[in-house]
């Protein structure tokens, strides 16, 4: 799946090893990429110790962040030689700061909220942290699991590390003293695919599931507070349970926040309102999307305003407003901006939204060995 970001000012997608860069004012495209000398040669080569080859690489996508100020933009590349690469604003123009070699394949990064470093979790279950504000300094390794991990991510107050893996275990880790691990969050029945904080109450986690599941989280005691069974909501048409990819959540009041959710192999994308605290209160608002294409990646950016991208090549991307009602509409104005640069996102549905390899494979014991058991 492709990594996907933004705010309110741009929107950043991961190319096969670059990044392109989207003004939602202006509609006006950036391409980021690693120098010239670094990047992948494109003859036939047997790959190098800690090198990707052609073939591997092209069923994975490059993961990208943006940090909550804005300021900063990461890159895990995933062809020849793997990198953490960073950009810095300098008032129109994005600088590379920093380059550093990362060894395996990426499978999510964030910025920490104080954007002091870059987490990088990767597909051999390790999650190692490289420093922002010093380019140069080794990583430094914090915590692994035993699965391949799908999300990380930090509380604003940097004391809590939380991450998730193919294995439906959610950690609850000290950071950045990982070894201590303060609380499990059980209860998925399939991969966890992404974690994020509930905005008015930063103390309650949000998880999403191949399960089909969006589940709430006291995550400091391991407790679940509400399960949502999303494909109650929206059944697929032959009664199969979707997987959750990922979910944005957005605080509208002191005590309620707005979700949306993206389902793997759907056109729909609902929209859920959260309201409370510890009492927490569900509510559908509506559904949203087009009748055939999947949705690919939602996300709240700024007041009144929600990113949905999906995989239609005239209209990759639409821009979606909603009212004092919660009433959603279609932006057209902002969402035509992006239609003349639908080429740059058709190498992110190259890629299977849901991996084959995070489903359990069942393997049936031969007969003559269960009669041996008996």
């Amino acid at each position: 799946m492709a990594s996907i970001t933004g705010n309110k000012e741009i929107l950043a997608v991961s190319g096969g090893n670059s990044v392109y860069l989207l003004e939602r004012k202006n509609g006006l495209l950036q391409t980021l990429e690693p120098p010239v000398e670094d990047k992948e040669i494109t003859t036939k080569k047997v790959p190098k110790k800690g090198e990707t080859s052609s073939e591997h690489a092209d069923k994975h996508m490059a993961c990208a962040a943006l940090s909550s100020c804005g300021r900063y933009l990461a890159l895990a590349t995933c062809r020849g030689t793997k990198c953490l690469l960073i950009w810095q604003l300098e008032g129109q123009t994005w600088s590379l700061i920093s380059q550093r070699p990362i060894g395996r394949a990426a499978s999510k990064i964030r910025f920490t909220n104080s954007a002091s470093r870059v987490l990088i979790a990767d597909k051999a279950g390790d999650v190692y942290s490289f420093s922002v504000t010093e380019p140069t300094k080794e990583k430094e390794w914090l915590l692994g699991h035993i699965a391949m991990l799908l999300d990380v991510t930090v509380s604003d107050d940097e004391k809590y590390i939380i991450s998730c893996d193919r294995d439906d275990k959610i950690r609850v880790a000290c950071f950045p003293n990982c070894y201590n691990i303060n609380s499990y969050c059980l209860g998925h029945t399939s991969f966890v695919t992404s974690l994020s904080f509930l905005p008015h109450n930063p103390y309650i986690l949000v998880s999403s599931s191949g399960d089909g599941c969006i589940k709430l989280w006291k995550y400091l005691e391991g407790k679940e507070l509400l399960s949502i069974p999303v494909n109650k909501y929206v059944p697929a048409l032959d009664g199969e349970i979707l997987p959750i990819k990922q979910c944005s959540v957005f605080q509208v009041s002191p005590d309620a926040s707005l979700m949306s959710v993206c389902i793997g192999s759907s056109s729909k994308c609902p929209i859920f309102k959260i309201d409370g605290t510890d009492n927490l209160q569900v509510k559908l608002l509506c559904t949203i999307g087009s009748e055939d294409q999947e949705v690919w990646w939602t996300q709240f950016t700024r007041e009144n305003s929600m990113l949905l991208m999906k995989n239609n090549k005239m209209q990759p991307v639409e821009v979606w407003s909603w009212d004092e009602n919660y009433d959603f509409l279609l932006n057209q104005n902002e969402t035509e901006l992006y239609v003349k640069h639908s080429d740059a996102f058709q190498e992110c549905f190259s890629c299977p939204s849901i991996p084959s390899m995070l489903y359990r494979k069942n393997y049936d014991e031969p007969a003559d060995k269960v009669k041996k058991h008996s």
